[in-house]
């Protein structure tokens, strides 16, 4: 075995030249990868199996290929190509949220369905949709609009809009919460018009520099919203069915603790409660699909821009945040794809 051999075995191999070692039975093969080289040295057993010695042993049965060189290098390129796939999955954004597999997570399915069943007029879907968003709603309300009067009125504006438009929903563009937390955003503009602007100039910093541990609780409004859009026997909270249980919030990294509030495994997005402690860096990463972020409290930095609670931030697939932190501490309304890649 001391002549070239050209295998094809997938983009970016390189010839092998097998040389020889002091130990007779073994062969040193080599392949290339993204401009990196990767070898090891092989042997066949006696019942006709490979041993690849080359990061770690390896045994498997005889390959297709013609050669042994051949099989050595097949072998080769999956053991890399194996250890990379498991690298890009522990560098990313899910492998953190998701370390522990016991935990029952919350489905989008779950808010699908919701959505799905009040766009077809039923009114306890509303109301369980209410339960699940309602106070997120109202917290970002409080915050563009630093009036809790008029954060009620329009809560209830949001949930009567959810009630006539839930048909025009598109999971394709986003979750469910997230097209909620829009649906939100754009009432309050809306209601303000031209005031907006003038509103968003003259937060209260104080009020942006307190940070609350958990978003906040409005008046019950449930019954103005039933009486207003005329639900028969949905008028009291209690004859209405109640699933939902907030999920408890997680600590995912130092100063990091998140609420998973909904997980889509078919495209990868989650929607999520994120809170950072004072003096905290949310990890650098780059977007695999489209995030979006709603800042509830205290003050936030994601590279050159700073945003203040009442915030909206939208980054698009392919872009990086170098570095994401926040000196006051904050809680934001976050929708992104769990295939972020870290670091």
């Amino acid at each position: 075995m001391d002549k070239k051999v050209d295998p094809a075995v997938g983009a970016g191999a390189a010839s092998l030249q097998p040389q020889t070692s002091v130990q007779s039975d073994l062969q040193y093969v080599s392949i290339q990868m993204d401009g990196s080289t990767y070898g090891g040295w092989y042997r066949v057993l006696p019942d006709g199996r490979m041993e690849l010695l080359a990061l770690a042993n390896m045994h498997c049965e005889r390959r297709s290929e013609d050669s042994p060189v051949e099989q050595a290098q097949g072998m080769l390129t999956d053991f890399i190509r194996g250890v990379r796939r498991k690298s890009d999955t522990r560098n990313t954004l899910g492998a953190l949220l998701y370390a522990d597999p016991s935990k029952t997570r919350v489905s989008e399915q779950e808010w699908m369905e919701l959505i799905q069943s009040v766009a077809a007029g039923n009114a306890s879907a509303l109301y369980e949709l209410y339960e699940r968003a309602h106070r997120v709603v109202f917290t970002l309300l409080v915050r563009l609009s630093h009036n809790s009067k008029v954060a009620e009125a329009l809560t209830v504006d949001v949930f009567h809009g959810i009630w006539k438009r839930a048909g025009s929903y598109d999971a394709a563009t986003g979750s469910v919460l997230g097209w909620i937390m829009n649906q939100t955003r754009s009432r309050a503009i809306d209601s303000w018009g031209q005031d907006w602007g003038q509103r968003a100039m003259a937060r209260d910093q104080e009020a942006q520099r307190h940070w609350p541990a958990e978003v906040l609780n409005p008046p019950p409004l449930w019954d103005r919203l039933a009486e207003r859009l005329a639900l028969r026997n949905a008028t009291e909270p209690k004859a209405m069915p109640k699933h939902w249980a907030e999920p408890a919030w997680e600590d995912v990294a130092p100063g990091i603790t998140c609420k998973l509030l909904a997980t889509d495994a078919e495209r990868a997005r989650v929607s999520m409660l994120v809170r950072l402690a004072p003096g905290t860096d949310y990890p650098a990463h780059t977007h695999a699909g489209v995030e979006e972020l709603h800042l509830l409290q205290g003050e936030l930095h994601i590279d050159t821009n700073k945003l203040l609670a009442g915030d909206y931030n939208r980054a698009e697939p392919g872009s990086a945040d170098k570095r994401v932190w926040s000196e006051t501490g904050c809680m934001c309304v976050l929708m992104t794809s769990t295939r972020d890649a870290l670091g």
